[in-house]
């Protein structure tokens, strides 16, 4: 209000000047009143006659007398010449007057708009803002104040605005120090701020107008004599130190116990890696098992060679495939000679050994290809496939050669002997669409080895339907054949 009665009196000023041509008249007019002033006063001093003299002589006579008079002739032009001097300097000072009122009128508009944001501000904020004295007078508060230290309650009607409210309170006797809880805490707050003229986040008890305390933090700054607070109220804040201090007890129970957790999960993990190489080792010996017992499913045991039920199945196959790709393949029966005697001489186990002995021999004869099994007792069969009777017969002739030049050591004596097999071999001829089946081409292959037998054994015997029209019958074969003693 100050600044605006200065600007509004300046102005007024500014419009009463008078202008620089009024200034130079003025200083004109000055100078002849001062010229008249000067020659009456040195007629009055002079005992000059008017009578005796014209009135230029005793001009004359004035100036002659004294000289200062011709300074005062010139008076009334120094007058004007300073006149206009003043006038042109006010000029500049008016000139200047109306920059610093429209810097005025600026700034009060300045000071008007930021009046208005600080009010906006202040009521606006949700922290407790608040002016006081140094005798604790509240000067100004806002509504969050007024909320936060229930100040309402104390007044019926409440109070409508904050002049009433500061007039109330200081009618009542209530001051600033009222809302502290304890008197040294009051008194630490205060001689801070006298000595710094700041405290800054003060984390004080303080106490509301209805009796309640709550924790706040306290920020004051001292200006002259008024002091500019700030209160925060920490009750949410602490309630939420609390229920923070609460969870992190309760996370770093669930901490432990995760630890406690994982730690056994470990062991677990440990124990399941234990648990899964001792399965992959069972599965291995699983495997194994399964595999030998695949294998022995389709082997013999004592010779390692397929036995009968897989060669039959195995020879069926071979049966199918060469009918489909008309081919030939040529099935080979073969049979120890004398092998009752033998083992009647040399035991049951020598005869186990011999089987061996003819099986490892029969089989390194053989084509990788090649089929060769154990038929039963001292019987075995051979299938050669995609074999003409011409190589079944070459091959079957080798296979008699070397177990002829195979020798045995039956005692300790170091005894040798020798075994001899006969064979029959068959064809079946897929070129010419051979009409028999597979178990009727290994029934011809028998009847060739029966023939044979009947021709003084140790040799081969191709088998040749119009050989045996008039000689043999036809065996049959229900079962695996046997030629025991024979």
């Amino acid at each position: 209000m100050q600044g605006m009665d200065e600007s509004s009196e300046l102005t007024e000023k500014i419009n009463e000047a008078a202008s620089p041509t009024s200034y130079t008249f003025k200083g004109l007019f000055s100078g002849i009143f001062f010229a008249l002033a000067g020659y009456v006063i040195q007629f009055n001093a002079s005992s000059v006659s008017w009578g005796q003299r014209s009135f230029w002589e005793v001009i004359r006579s004035f100036h002659m007398s004294n000289p200062i008079l011709y300074l005062l002739d010139l008076s009334p032009l120094i007058f004007a010449i300073a006149g206009a001097l003043v006038g042109k300097t006010h000029q500049e000072k008016m000139a200047y007057l109306n920059k610093v009122r429209d810097l005025l009128k600026e700034q009060r508009e300045q000071l008007s708009s930021l009046r208005f944001r600080h009010a906006e501000l202040f009521e606006k904020t949700d922290d407790c803002l608040f002016v006081t004295r140094l005798d604790g007078e509240v000067v100004d508060m806002n509504r969050a104040g007024m909320k936060l230290l229930r100040i309402d309650g104390l007044f019926n009607p409440p109070p409508t605005s904050n002049e009433e409210l500061c007039r109330r309170l200081k009618e009542k006797g209530i001051t600033a120090q009222s809302v502290y809880s304890q008197r040294k805490e009051r008194d630490r707050v205060l001689a801070a701020l006298k000595e710094k003229g700041i405290v800054s986040n003060f984390e004080v008890k303080l106490k509301r107008f209805d009796g309640t305390e709550f924790d706040a933090l306290i920020t004051l700054t001292l200006k002259k004599d008024l002091i500019f607070g700030r209160i925060i109220d920490l009750t949410a804040i602490k309630r939420v130190e609390v229920l923070l201090k609460k969870a992190n007890a309760e996370l770093e129970k669930k901490n432990r116990e995760l630890v406690k957790a994982l730690s056994e999960l470990q062991v677990l993990r440990i124990q399941d890696e234990k648990h899964r190489r001792e399965l992959a080792r069972l599965n291995e010996d699983l495997r194994h098992a399964n595999q030998l017992l695949a294998e022995m499913a389709i082997t013999d045991g004592l010779t390692e060679l397929y036995n009968y039920r897989h060669f039959m199945q195995l020879l069926k196959k071979e049966w199918e495939r060469a009918k489909r790709n008309k081919q030939d393949f040529c099935a080979l029966m073969i049979d120890i000679d004398h092998f009752k005697d033998f083992n009647d001489r040399w035991g049951h186990q020598a005869g186990d050994e011999a089987l061996k002995v003819v099986a490892q021999t029969l089989k390194s004869q053989t084509r990788e290809y090649d089929i060769i099994a154990r038929y039963g007792g001292e019987e075995f069969s051979v299938i050669f496939p995609d074999t003409t009777l011409a190589t079944g017969y070459a091959i079957a002739k080798r296979m008699i050669e070397a177990i002829e030049n195979k020798t045995l050591t039956m005692d300790s004596k170091g005894q040798k002997v020798r075994l001899t097999i006969s064979a029959g071999v068959s064809a079946f001829l897929g070129k010419e669409e051979d009409p028999r089946s597979y178990a009727q081409v290994l029934k011809d292959a028998d009847v060739a080895l029966y023939l044979a037998k009947n021709k003084g054994r140790n040799r081969v015997e191709i088998y040749r339907s119009d050989l045996f029209t008039e000689t043999l019958k036809d065996p049959t074969l229900s079962k695996p054949p046997s030629h025991d003693g024979d």
